[in-house]
């Protein structure tokens, strides 16, 4: 089996495991997960924090979208384009209503909002990356469509950390890599940081 097939075999493994989740529990791991990150140094000395808005079987952190803008951080979710990159754009305290249905099913912010320009200026940043699996050595399985990859393959730089994020049951001890594939800087779970 190919690199590439292993992957796509653990993608199905991964959201089949999902789908068995109870909702209650989901909620709860995601509050964990929420007063988990707020306390990783690289997040406490942020200044503009990029998030996501989450599929039903990932984390929700709309508590921390919540209060980070209410500490002054900057927060901005992801937006796909048409060439395959992500652009971020700023949203303000009433951000759940500032989205709309993107290309791919997910919502985004609408375009109107501000989008940001280069990362070197804005200060110290959070990337906050979903997955479908991590493992304690910062390997990731994204989707398949290589949108983070790219993402942090770009924009490596001292102040930009990368934290991925997901629940206990995500961590595998092994994910196939490919040569595109992005690392990130920590994984934060309801029970662990790595």
């Amino acid at each position: 089996m190919t690199t590439a097939q292993r992957k796509q075999q653990l993608r199905l493994d991964m959201k089949l495991l999902s789908s068995t989740i109870a909702l209650e529990e989901r909620e709860r791991n995601s509050l964990e997960i929420v007063r988990k990150l707020s306390t990783v140094p690289a997040y406490v000395r942020s200044d503009l924090v990029l998030g996501f808005v989450p599929l039903a079987s990932e984390p929700d952190l709309g508590p921390l979208y919540d209060a980070a803008l209410a500490d002054g951080k900057v927060v901005a979710l992801p937006r796909c384009t048409d060439d395959g990159r992500m652009v971020f754009h700023a949203v303000g305290p009433n951000w759940r209503q500032q989205l709309l249905k993107g290309r791919l099913g997910i919502p985004e912010p609408v375009p109107s909002l501000d989008m940001l320009g280069e990362l070197e200026q804005a200060g110290a940043v959070v990337v906050v990356v979903p997955a479908l699996a991590f493992t304690p050595h910062r390997r990731r399985l994204g989707r398949g469509k290589g949108y983070y990859d790219r993402f942090i393959g770009a924009n490596r730089m001292p102040d930009i950390t990368c934290i991925g994020i997901c629940f206990d049951y995500q961590i595998q001890v092994e994910i196939p890599m490919e040569e595109h594939d992005a690392l990130v800087d920590l994984v934060v779970t309801e029970s662990a940081v790595y």
